[in-house]
């Protein structure tokens, strides 16, 4: 089977349908006015034709050609009125009272655009002077609604105030100082809280929690005060940098801090940078209360193995379980082709062993990724506290799915995970879509460069509009939370095909605003259309003019290069029910489908957070 060569740029054309009423001998104007003054009237009209634009939702032209009765008669204001299901045009005329003129007719045309937007479907007529003519709207002339899916899972960042126990017995003439279990030696020769947190430490209740952006010295976006647990936790958060804040000093409760200081790594404050849908599982920080708790009531620490001695071993008897908590980079996420990540895992010891500095996350199998084949764990987890490993990774360099599975070893060697039966691994898994393709196809059999605009109708509604600029086809959506807008070229049907557009955003592009090809149109308001959006995602649907059916939803692509003044090549290739979709030369996505074989092509805009949101085709 022949599939066309591709073109650098395809533009679209947009077809015009005529329908033209018989005619209708014109009446005489009938001239008002004062001496000296200005006499107005109506142009004689002499044919009206009415015409339907390729275009959807579908506009609607009146051309109208007419005469006017002297030298000295010009054309005034032409006015619209509708009432009921008819259209009433009028052309007024105006020329001075005193004016001598030669009784010349001098012929004129007029287009003049009908407000059909919103329409529903049915026959309408079009008056102006004396002539008639009719169309029809075959559907109602409604933008199709597309429910947007959200388009990237909203952030989320959780953690706990706790009070850091550390006390210390003794000291004083001459008596050895005796520090609790939780304590550390400082380099000034005392003692203080270790920073981390284990399951017999309290949370603190009541400390608020400050949210701000873009940095701790940022604008406050929200406030939380932690529970019984000393929990917090922040919802709904969209990608980008973040700092969670705990200031003792300006702390609504700060007696419930003060005095005591930090000992956690965060120290009261953590700058971090949400990717979209990430959760922070563990943002914590913890509080040395100066004078609690009472030596009393904590057991003295017990000594520390020395550099190089084996941990303290477990109870023989002792098992070894694991739950799931939760997880970073859900199976199956689509990541470019030798882009970086990183995997978060979080496990609770649901056993009775603790995981001590001589278990380690070990690879099992799959793909490693770029991954170590081991790592120990760095700090003891008693039996019912969670650890969270991340691994930083990096996609392989080809297209397609990946999986590499992780598993837990204790001290003595022995291997424990999940499930049932305690065997079974963790993985990370993937689909890698990135890798550019050299499509071989040669020189395209059709280009326009945009030199001129002979082939393009220049689309002009209350919600979108077409036009030329600098060399350029601007498309323009004009209102903010509006559906798809596009208009189909007058080349023919095309049934195997690579058609491509390179597409540059504008000054303003953010979210959900989006641009795209649709292909296979059997008719205006129908076919398969391919989107792209500012925050760097792509979906593809079907529409058949009534019904939105979701064939790829939106998904993120390293392939797609965001915001504005950006600048995207769009490719689609159709060979049977084979349709792919490329971005910037790279395959992103391929579909099986049978709806459609063959129909016009077009281009399409739409924005959802942008009004008058634009983007040029090059």
């Amino acid at each position: 089977m022949n599939v066309p060569r591709k073109p650098a740029n395809i533009l679209f054309v947009i077809a015009i349908l005529v329908f033209t009423a018989g005619c209708v001998l014109p009446f005489s104007p009938t001239p008002t006015g004062q001496p000296g003054g200005v006499i107005t009237g109506e142009a004689q009209i002499e044919t009206l034709d009415v015409s339907i634009l390729e275009s959807f939702p579908v506009q609607v032209n009146a051309a109208l050609t007419g005469y006017l009765g002297d030298s000295c008669t010009s054309l005034g204001e032409t006015t619209i009125a509708m009432e009921g299901n008819t259209f009433t045009i009028t052309v007024a005329t105006t020329r001075p009272a005193d004016a001598v003129c030669a009784q010349v007719v001098a012929p004129f045309e007029q287009t003049v655009s009908l407000d059909v937007f919103g329409l529903p479907a049915g026959d309408y007529t079009v008056v102006a002077g004396g002539q008639t003519a009719t169309f029809n709207l075959a559907v109602d002339n409604i933008a199709p609604e597309i429910i947007e899916p959200t388009a990237v899972p909203s952030g989320r960042i959780e953690g706990r105030v706790w009070h850091d126990l550390c006390a210390v017995a003794g000291g004083e003439g001459g008596e050895p100082a005796v520090p609790s279990v939780g304590c550390i030696e400082t380099e000034a020769g005392g003692y203080a809280a270790d920073g981390v947190l284990t399951p017999d430490e309290p949370g603190i209740e009541g400390v608020e929690v400050q949210l701000l952006q873009p940095d701790c010295n940022g604008a406050v976006i929200g406030t939380i005060f932690t529970n019984a647990d000393g929990a917090y936790a922040f919802d709904n958060l969209a990608a980008g940098p973040h700092c969670v804040l705990v200031d003792p000093l300006s702390n609504p409760n700060s007696s419930i801090l003060i005095p005591g200081g930090w000992t956690s790594a965060n120290l009261g404050s953590a700058q971090v940078d949400l990717a979209g849908g990430q959760i922070i599982p563990a943002l914590n920080f913890g509080w040395d209360h100066q004078f609690l708790p009472d030596p009393a009531d904590v057991d003295p620490l017990e000594p520390t193995p020395e550099p190089g001695e084996t941990p303290i071993s477990n109870d023989p008897d002792c098992t070894n379980e694991m739950d799931f908590v939760r997880e970073t980079i859900d199976d199956d996420t689509v990541i470019g082709a030798g882009a970086d990540f990183t995997k978060t895992w979080t496990l609770e010891n649901a056993g009775t062993c603790t995981w001590n500095t001589a278990y380690t996350l070990v690879f099992e199998d799959g793909d490693r990724m770029g991954a170590d084949e081991s790592y120990p764990l760095t700090e003891n987890i008693a039996p019912g506290e969670e650890v969270t490993f991340s691994l930083d990774l990096t996609a392989p360099n080809v297209d397609g799915e990946y999986r590499g599975e992780w598993i837990l070893r204790d001290e003595d060697g022995d291997a424990f995970g999940l499930g049932a039966n305690d065997n079974q691994p963790f993985w990370v898994q993937i689909v890698v879509e990135g890798t550019q393709t050299d499509l071989g196809l040669g020189t395209p059999d059709w280009r326009d460069e945009f030199d001129s605009g002979a082939n393009w109708f220049n689309l002009n509604t209350d919600n979108v509009s077409f036009v030329f600029d600098d060399g350029m086809l601007r498309m323009r959506a004009k209102i903010a939370g509006g559906g798809d807008f596009w208009g189909l070229s007058n080349r023919p049907d095309l049934q195997n095909f690579y058609i491509e557009a390179e597409f540059i955003t504008g000054d303003a592009c953010s979210g959900l605003d989006r641009y795209g090809l649709l292909v296979r149109a059997p008719e205006p308001n129908a076919g398969y259309v391919f989107n792209i959006s500012c925050n760097g995602q792509f979906r593809i649907y079907e529409w058949d003019g009534d019904n939105y059916n979701q064939l790829h939803a939106w998904t993120a692509s390293s392939a797609i290069e965001t915001g504005p003044d950006a600048t995207n090549v769009v490719g689609i290739w159709a060979e049977g029910d084979d349709i792919r979709l490329y971005i910037n030369d790279i395959l992103v996505a391929e579909l099986d489908v049978s709806i459609y074989d063959e129909g016009r092509f077009g281009l399409l805009v739409g924005s959802t957070n942008t009004a008058n949101f634009d983007v040029y085709v090059d």
